[in-house]
C-alpha cells in the first residue's frame, strides 16, 4: 500500500481572500469583489466586470525589482512566500521540486512592450524576453527560495492547477523529490485579453450588480468573469508532514488527466469526456461514486460548460451529492483556479463544510445535479474537484480528509 500524499501549506492570493478561511468566509457571506472596470486604448474603451486581488506591489518588492516583474510574478512570488513560510526550514536544496503553472503568462508586460515597440523599437526593455518567457515565474520562485531540485513549468489551460497537482504526486511516488512546491498563477486582466475573450462571447456582459456577474449554474449565466490570482502549496508524504507538525489540508487520494477531442474550445456536449475523467479519478483513488460526499466544480458560469459539467457529475457521482463552486467570488483565475479549488475540496473533505455558490439565484432547469444554494454540512469524506480547459484538457482529483 502506497503512503498517503498530503496537500499542505496553502499560500493564496485571490480576489475573495488571501487564505482558505477568508475565501470560505466570502463564499458563506456572499461577499463578491467583482465590479465593472474600464479599459482604454487609443479611441477604444471596453467595460467588463473583473475580479482583482487586493495587492500593493510596493509593500512586497523594492522599486528596482518591480521594473523586472509582471503582475503575474508579483502575485506568484507573494503567494509562494506564504507557502514557504508555512513549510519552515528545509525547503531549499535539491530534494525539493517545483512545478508552476500559468495559462497566459506575462500578458500585461507583453502588451505594454508591444505598444512601446510600435512607437520606438529602441525603447523596448532588453529584459523583456526574460520577463515574458513561459518559465519566468518558476525561475523567480526557485531562485528566491533556493530550490535546486527538478523543475517544470506547465500549462493545460483551465485544467492547469490540477495537472500540476497530479504531476507533483507522481514525482513524490517516483522519488524525484521529498516535497514539491506547486503553484498556479495568472494575471490576464488586460485590454488585449478582454478584447479577445469578448470577441468569442466568452465574457459575461456588464451586469447592473457587479457581484452577480459570475453566476455558476444559474439560469441567467452568460459567461465568465476575468479574474487574477495565485495559489501555491506543498505536496509531500503524510508521514513527513506529520513529523514536521504541518497542518494537512487534505490527502490527495487520486488524480486523472484526460483529453476531450470533440472540439478545441467547447466541451463534449454529450458529457462523455467529462464522465470519463471523473470515473478515472475515482478508479485511481480506489473509491466508488457512493463514497463521495461533495463536489467542488470548475463551473465557469458559461452556458455550455456549466450544464455539461453538472450533468456529468450527476450521471457519474449521483444527482443528490452537493456541488459547490467558487468562481462567483473569484472570477476565473485560470491556472490559479484549479489548485485553489483543490484546496477548498481538501478543507471540505476534512470539515464537512460545503460553501454555497455565490451569484447563484435560480438553478438552470436543465441542470440535474444538486447545486448548493446555501452552505451545507456533510460528513467528512472524499470530495471530488474538476477542471476542464480549452484544448480538451480535462482533469479531476479526489481529496480525502486530513487525519
Amino acid at each position: 500500500m502506497t503512503e498517503p500524499i498530503a496537500l499542505t501549506c496553502p499560500g493564496l492570493l485571490t480576489p475573495g481572500g488571501n487564505s482558505l478561511d477568508e475565501l470560505i468566509a466570502a463564499m458563506d457571506n456572499r461577499q463578491s469583489p467583482i465590479k465593472p472596470e474600464q479599459f482604454t486604448l487609443n479611441d477604444h474603451t471596453l467595460e467588463v466586470p473583473t475580479a482583482r486581488v487586493d495587492l500593493i506591489p510596493e509593500d512586497h518588492f523594492e522599486r528596482a525589482r518591480l521594473r523586472r516583474l509582471d503582475r503575474l510574478h508579483q502575485l506568484g512570488l507573494v503567494a509562494a512566500r506564504d507557502t514557504a513560510a508555512a513549510f519552515g526550514a528545509g525547503l531549499a536544496g535539491d530534494r525539493t521540486g517545483i512545478i508552476v503553472g500559468s495559462v497566459n503568462r506575462s500578458a500585461a508586460y507583453l502588451e505594454d512592450q508591444y505598444r512601446v515597440a510600435l512607437t520606438n523599437p529602441a525603447r523596448v526593455n532588453p529584459l523583456t524576453i526574460a520577463i515574458i518567457m513561459g518559465s519566468s515565474l518558476t525561475g523567480h520562485v526557485a531562485q528566491e527560495l533556493a530550490i535546486t531540485g527538478p523543475s517544470m513549468t506547465a500549462t493545460a489551460e483551465c485544467a492547469t492547477g490540477l495537472a500540476v497537482l497530479a504531476t507533483a504526486c507522481d514525482w513524490i511516488r517516483l522519488g524525484h523529490a521529498d516535497q514539491v512546491l506547486i503553484g498556479g498563477a495568472d494575471a490576464t486582466i488586460t485590454f488585449g485579453a478582454v478584447a479577445m475573450f469578448r470577441r468569442m462571447n466568452a465574457l459575461t456582459p456588464i451586469p447592473t450588480d457587479g457581484g452577480a456577474a459570475s453566476r455558476p449554474f444559474d439560469r441567467d449565466r452568460a459567461g465568465f468573469v476575468m479574474g487574477e490570482g495565485a495559489c501555491f502549496a506543498i505536496i509531500e508524504r503524510l508521514s513527513q508532514a506529520e513529523r514536521a507538525g504541518r497542518e494537512v489540508t487534505g490527502i490527495v487520494e487520486g488524480c486523472a488527466l484526460r483529453t476531450d477531442t470533440s472540439h478545441l474550445i467547447a466541451p463534449d456536449a454529450t458529457g462523455a469526456a467529462q464522465r470519463a475523467v471523473i470515473a478515472a479519478a475515482l478508479e485511481a483513488a480506489g473509491l466508488e461514486a457512493s463514497d463521495v460526499v461533495s463536489v467542488n466544480a470548475h463551473a465557469t458560469s458559461t452556458p455550455a460548460n456549466d450544464v455539461v459539467e453538472a450533468n456529468a457529475i450527476a450521471n457519474t457521482i449521483g444527482p443528490s451529492v452537493p456541488v459547490t463552486a467558487v468562481k462567483g467570488v473569484t472570477g476565473h483565475m485560470f491556472a490559479a483556479s484549479g489548485l485553489t479549488e483543490a484546496l477548498l475540496a481538501g478543507r471540505s473533505a476534512t470539515t464537512g463544510h460545503v460553501p454555497h455558490v455565490v451569484g447563484l439565484e435560480n438553478v438552470a432547469s436543465d441542470i440535474t445535479a444538486t447545486i448548493c444554494t446555501r452552505p451545507i454540512e456533510t460528513a467528512s469524506g472524499p470530495v471530488l474537484t474538476t477542471s476542464f480547459g480549452f484544448g480538451g484538457h480535462d482533469a479531476c482529483a479526489v481529496l480525502c480528509p486530513a487525519p
